[in-house]
């Protein structure tokens, strides 16, 4: 007599790119505007919101771009643009999403760059797409750029130049010549930034406003462990639990966001910061025989108590041909994809440094998340 409810499955498209919901059907109404679109269909593949295309005329992929650019919220502005005479169907009248082509691989002018903010920019936009940038024409986004990579973009010119770009502006120049240009233009008294300076810190620190939002909503029963945030990597060589255990000690006492939980106060909540000495859970456990993406989901099933959880669990999994799974589990409050590389980084440091029986030896960091 009990209702159960049985899901299915979605009746819509709705897709998740880089932690963000979208529904391509908006993209595509919003393209249809265009004055030479007809139809179009919006997809991701390999990361990259891709836009294929049927049209009355020959639209260059960059005024395609701006179009969208002017209408669209920058995490929706697809990658790439590709014109077809068709769309594929299945037999059953469906579009066949794998049968859409590739974009075509990025034409480049192969102008090197000439000046030193040409240089450095190459750099930065390489450094930024983890690839190797020599063309100053080439295209950001042709070359897999995207929303997220553009604000990392932004912040790596405004640490290298003191030069504050806005997003628009990379939408608009993408190319290492168009940044250049900008960045050389830029008036002098946009080029310094106020230095960073610490202030006393209350017992109860304030949440952001970003922060207080995921509290509430990480309590609705429904939300389950949609903000948990895995890392797992697989350790071939001997693996020593002591010198881990304590680079992981290390690495919590450095990051006081690794050691905060989070408390009522008022009518809304506040970070309360452990104190250094306190360490993340870490759980040993020998392979039960299952399939090890299995043994993972069931250590990332885990649903934080921030109120009294550090927002970091470990669970060390030993396989019988030695080798070692570590799973690294995170609350997205405290972590995004940002902050795997430091966080990775300072670990293997810790570590490295623990398994020649000494402490890491760190500068301290100059701010901490607050």
């Amino acid at each position: 007599d009990t209702p159960v409810l049985h899901y299915l499955g979605r009746t819509d498209d709705q897709i998740k790119l880089r932690g963000i919901r979208i529904e391509p059907t908006d993209i595509e109404t919003t393209l249809t505007r265009h004055p030479t679109i007809t139809t179009t269909r919006v997809i991701v593949r390999n990361q990259r919101l891709i836009a294929y295309y049927m049209s009355n005329g020959q639209p260059a992929q960059e005024s395609l771009r701006d179009f969208a650019a002017r209408l669209l919220p920058s995490h929706m502005v697809p990658t790439d643009f590709v014109a077809i005479d068709a769309f594929p169907l299945t037999p059953s009248g469906k579009l066949d999403r794998n049968a859409l082509p590739d974009p075509a691989p990025v034409a480049v002018t192969g102008r090197a760059p000439i000046t030193d903010t040409q240089r450095q920019l190459c750099d930065l936009f390489g450094a930024v797409l983890d690839r190797e940038v020599a063309d100053i024409d080439a295209d950001f986004f042709a070359l897999g750029g995207h929303s997220l990579s553009s604000i990392r973009l932004i912040s790596r010119v405004r640490s290298t130049f003191g030069v504050n770009l806005l997003l628009g502006d990379v939408f608009d120049h993408p190319t290492v010549a168009g940044v250049a240009a900008l960045v050389d233009g830029a008036p002098t008294a946009t080029l310094t930034r106020p230095e960073l300076v610490a202030s006393q810190r209350p017992e109860l620190v304030p949440v952001s406003a970003a922060q207080e939002r995921m509290l509430v909503v990480d309590r609705l029963p429904e939300t389950g462990v949609a903000y948990n945030y895995p890392l797992a990597f697989t350790v071939l060589a001997d693996f020593d639990v002591e010198a881990f255990a304590a680079a992981v000690r290390d690495v919590v006492a450095r990051h006081e966001s690794l050691r905060t939980v989070f408390v009522e106060h008022g009518t809304g909540f506040a970070q309360h910061i452990l104190a250094p000495d306190t360490s993340a859970p870490i759980d040993i456990l020998d392979d039960d025989g299952t399939p090890v993406d299995q043994q993972i989901e069931r250590m990332t099933a885990h649903r934080f108590d921030l109120t009294h959880d550090t927002p970091l669990r470990i669970t060390i999994i030993r396989h019988p041909d030695r080798t070692t799974t570590v799973v690294l589990l995170l609350h997205h409050i405290t972590t995004d994809e940002w902050s795997d590389a430091p966080l990775l980084t300072d670990l293997h440091h810790a570590y490295t440094a623990r398994l020649a029986g000494h402490p890491p030896h760190w500068k301290p960091l100059p701010v901490q998340y607050a």
